[in-house]
C-alpha cells in the first residue's frame, strides 16, 4: 500500500523524523486494516493476544505500523481492565511509542478510554506527571482528557498541568502567545462558583442537593437561594438527579427560569441508573438545550441547560 512521500517534509510535524518511517498510507487505510485484523480474529483472540500485536507492531520504525497494532488493540476495548495499564506505560517509558501521534493515540484509544471505564485510575495517570521519560509525562495529561470532556478527572487534571507547567519539553508545553493565560488558569484553578457561572444579584433554587460545602458556600454568594424548592424567574436552578426517572422534571422546571438562565442538572458520575445519554435526551425533550459540562465534585458532574434563543 505505500505510496511516494512526494513533497512531503515529516520535519515539519516531528521532532526527530530521522529515525521515523513514513509508509504514506494514510489514516483511512490503516484503520480498515486494523478492522480486517480485528475483525478476523475475534473469535479467536482475547485482549492479551491483541496487546501482543501492538507491542510487536509499536516497535516498527514507520509511524503506520506503529498506529495500526494501537487501532487493533482498541477494537478489544469491551475487554479492557485496568491491569492493561502498566503494560502501556512501559511501552511509553521504553520510547516505543518514540513520537507524539503514536503516543497520542495510545491516549485517545487505549489509556483514555480505560480511565473512563474506571475513573479512580485518574490518580494513577496524573502521577505520570514526575516520570523521567518525555512520553509518560505528555500521557499523564493526554490520558486524562477523554474523562475530563465528560465532566471527570478535573481534580487530577489541574494538580498535574501544575507540574507540568514549567517542563522544558516544547511537546508537553506548547507555547505562544496564549501561554500567559492558560498558566494563569492552571495556577490559579476557578473556584466552584465560578465555574458553575454563580453571580452576586441571582436568584437560585436547589433541589435534591444535599452537599453542604456547595450550599454553604453558594447561600451568601447570590441575592436568594432557595433550598427545596423553586421561585419564581431563575437565574440557575440547580437539579440533582439521580436517577433516569427524575429527568421527567426538567419540563416544569423550565417554567421557573429566566428567559437566559440556567438549569444545572446534576447527576452521580459511571452510575448506570443516569447517563449522559439519558440527560441530554431529557432536556432536548424538555425544549433545552446543553451548552456545557463541568465536575460538580469528585462523584458527581453538572450538565448546563439553557432555553434555545429562538425561544426565549
Amino acid at each position: 500500500m505505500a505510496r511516494p512521500t512526494g513533497t512531503f517534509d515529516p520535519a515539519r510535524y516531528f521532532r526527530d523524523a530521522a529515525g521515523l518511517g513514513f509508509y504514506n498510507v494514510g489514516t483511512d487505510r490503516v484503520r480498515a486494516m486494523a478492522r480486517a485484523i480485528a475483525d478476523s480474529h475475534k473469535s479467536d483472540w482475547t485482549v492479551r493476544d491483541a496487546l501482543a500485536c501492538a507491542d510487536a507492531l509499536i516497535t516498527d520504525t514507520h509511524l503506520e505500523a506503529k498506529g495500526l497494532g494501537v487501532e487493533v488493540l482498541a477494537r478489544f476495548g469491551r475487554q479492557f481492565t485496568p491491569a492493561l495499564l502498566p503494560a502501556w506505560k512501559r511501552s511509553l517509558a521504553t520510547n516505543r511509542s518514540a513520537n507524539w501521534a503514536t503516543t497520542d493515540a495510545v491516549c485517545g484509544l487505549l489509556v483514555g478510554p480505560l480511565v473512563v471505564a474506571y475513573p479512580e485510575l485518574a490518580p494513577i495517570v496524573s502521577r505520570w506527571a514526575g516520570h523521567r521519560n518525555m512520553w509518560v509525562r505528555r500521557a499523564a495529561i493526554v490520558g486524562l482528557i477523554p474523562l475530563a470532556r465528560r465532566g471527570g478527572a478535573l481534580e487530577a487534571l489541574y494538580p498535574t498541568a501544575r507540574t507540568l507547567h514549567p517542563d522544558q519539553q516544547d511537546l508537553i508545553q506548547k507555547l505562544g502567545a496564549a501561554a500567559p493565560k492558560w498558566a494563569e488558569k492552571i495556577l490559579h484553578p476557578p473556584s466552584h462558583l465560578a465555574k458553575l457561572g454563580v453571580k452576586p444579584d441571582w436568584r437560585v433554587a436547589v433541589l435534591g442537593i444535599r452537599d453542604e460545602d456547595f450550599l454553604a458556600e453558594l447561600e451568601p454568594a447570590a441575592a436568594l437561594v432557595s433550598i427545596g424548592r423553586t421561585v419564581k424567574q431563575c437565574d440557575a436552578i440547580f437539579f440533582g438527579a439521580t436517577a433516569a426517572s427524575h429527568l421527567d422534571r426538567l419540563k416544569p422546571l423550565k417554567k421557573s427560569l429566566k428567559a437566559n438562565g440556567a438549569l444545572w442538572v446534576v447527576r452521580p458520575k459511571g452510575r448506570a441508573e443516569i447517563t449522559e445519554a439519558a440527560v441530554m435526551a431529557a432536556g432536548k425533550a424538555a425544549g433545552l438545550i446543553d451548552v456545557k459540562v463541568v465536575s460538580f465534585s469528585p462523584t458527581h458532574t453538572a450538565e448546563k441547560f439553557v432555553i434555545p434563543v429562538k425561544d426565549r
